[in-house]
């Protein structure tokens, strides 16, 4: 046990709290679910089991997905360091949320609800475009019956839920940590969801939505509003993490496994097949890396299970975010991009990086036609003249309708809170801040972009380390080539310009 000066006079150190705890995880095939099982395991190698519920998928069973899992590069420390300790703590309880129960067998259900010490529930629907019933389904359903599931653990401790910082749309002030009266209510929501048909339910989404820009944070806020509930019944906390970007650190610094969000819009913008975005370049966003959210996450479950449930008890709500202070704007994003695209060198790039920012939709439209569709055409004529597939004009498709879906976060700043985040390290003991205290320092930095690149060069489009310096001298050739054509076509356009002119004058 350790000493402190605060009201937490006698904790145990974040390892000790977690030795010999049982830990059910839903979404632990996801990018945090795969963050928190790496981070528990390594920091906290004493913790008893880590349970993560995964659900068969096209005939592939749980326990061969997770052999899967650990085959990935978020493990890469573990293999080297801590060699049989995922195989020997994590567990596959087969279950689907979407199911009734869960989908877990009687014999599972008896295992987790008297043995699990920790529910952290990570699983979400986090497309923007899904319908609002599968959305509502996946996020609030589905933790309804968590909830339920929860209140027959005889050895709950902790109760994570993990939100989102936008599920509270407040534009000109700063979102705080608390929970915000509902917009909306769930059992209404529910009702319209179970007994409507999908043309009614469709037509009435833009309306039961509101203000909120799409069903994620919309059914993610309604989620909240349940879980708000069961205050002084369960030992629950909420945590908000904001847009989760790539590491600064752990597992490695960079480490990505998807191109949603911000990712798979800067992967574009550096391989030259996107080159307009609609969004306002002063706009801010709050970006969080993985491993900080992850560590705050631990840290608040860790302060929460350690103290008992009372029924006066509130629900404390971290924002695992960057702050204020920490703000980065879409100018700045393609500005330190354009420092780092010849770094990281992507393989068969397009063209080089050159991205331009349109706050009129019209515009933006007519820059995609001329600067995206015709030269995707172009180039599809070229690759079915040489035998190969088309693919540049379907991926525009998917690149311009990624950007339109981010349209609202592109052309707003949204401010958070994060006081009672922070705090967090000034409740660690000493013994805990090499591997639980972080900074936020490195986040605006080139170096920062430049690792996340080059772990989406090796893991996301598994591009060899060792094409790098080729590709880096092809990079700095396709820049001349491309100022010689802007150039080349700029010059056309003024000489027919200018002898059109001269024409008239003379008529």
């Amino acid at each position: 046990m350790t000493v402190s000066g605060d009201v937490f006079s006698e904790m145990p150190t974040i390892p000790e709290f977690y030795k010999g705890k049982t830990v059910l995880i839903t979404g632990g095939t996801g990018f945090v679910g795969k963050l928190l099982v790496e981070k528990l395991l390594y920091s906290c190698p004493d913790v008893k089991r880590i349970y993560l519920v995964i659900r068969h998928k096209k005939e592939v069973c749980p326990e061969k997905r997770l052999a899967e899992i650990y085959k990935n590069s978020c493990f890469e420390r573990l293999r080297r360091e801590r060699s049989g300790l995922f195989q020997s703590k994590v567990k596959a309880v087969s279950g689907n949320l979407l199911d009734p129960n869960l989908g877990l067998s009687e014999e599972d259900r008896v295992l987790v609800t008297t043995t699990t010490d920790i529910l952290i529930h990570s699983a979400a629907s986090v497309r923007f475009d899904d319908s609002l019933k599968y959305a509502f389904d996946v996020n609030v359903v589905a933790t309804l019956q968590l909830l339920e599931l929860a209140k027959k653990m005889s050895n709950l401790k902790c109760y994570v839920h993990i939100s989102t910082s936008f599920c509270n749309i407040k534009l000109g002030a700063a979102i705080e940590e608390k929970i915000y009266p509902p917009r909306a209510d769930w059992r209404t929501i529910r009702e319209i969801c179970d007994n409507g048909d999908f043309h009614t339910i469709n037509t009435l989404t833009p309306k039961l939505l509101g203000e909120y820009p799409n069903t994620y944070v919309f059914t993610k806020h309604l989620a909240e509003q349940a879980v708000s509930e069961h205050r002084g019944e369960l030992p629950i906390i909420i945590v908000r993490p904001s847009v989760v970007t790539g590491c600064l650190e752990e597992p490695a610094p960079g480490w990505v496994d998807n191109f949603n969000g911000p990712m798979g819009i800067c992967v574009a913008g550096a391989q030259g097949v996107l080159r307009s975005v609609y969004g306002d370049p002063k706009s801010s966003q709050d970006y969080v890396p993985g491993d900080v959210a992850i560590k705050g996450i631990l840290m608040a479950s860790w302060l929460r299970g350690t103290k008992p449930l009372q029924a006066h008890d509130d629900i404390p709500v971290y924002h695992a975010c960057a702050g204020a202070e920490h703000l980065i704007s879409m100018e700045y994003i393609r500005d330190v991009g354009l420092e780092a695209a010849p770094i990281i060198a992507f393989e068969n790039t397009f063209r080089p990086m050159n991205v331009v920012f349109f706050n009129s939709l019209l515009l933006f439209r007519l820059y995609v036609l001329m600067s995206h569709v015709l030269p995707a055409v172009a180039a599809d004529v070229v690759f079915r003249v040489l035998g190969k597939k088309p693919m540049l004009l379907r991926l525009q498709r998917r690149v311009i309708g990624a950007n339109l879906a981010l349209e609202f976060f592109m052309k707003q700043s949204l401010i958070f809170n994060n006081d009672k985040f922070m705090e967090l390290l000034t409740k660690l003991d000493p013994q805990d801040r090499k591997q639980f205290s972080f900074t936020l320092d490195g986040l605006k930095s080139t170096e920062y972009v430049v690792n996340g690149g080059l772990r989406a060069r090796k893991d996301l489009l598994h591009q060899d380390e060792k094409t790098l310096k080729k590709w880096r001298t092809i990079y700095k050739w396709e820049v001349i080539v491309d100022r010689v054509i802007t150039l080349t076509l700029y010059a056309c356009a003024l000489w027919w310009i200018l002898r059109r002119a001269v024409t008239s004058y003379a008529m």
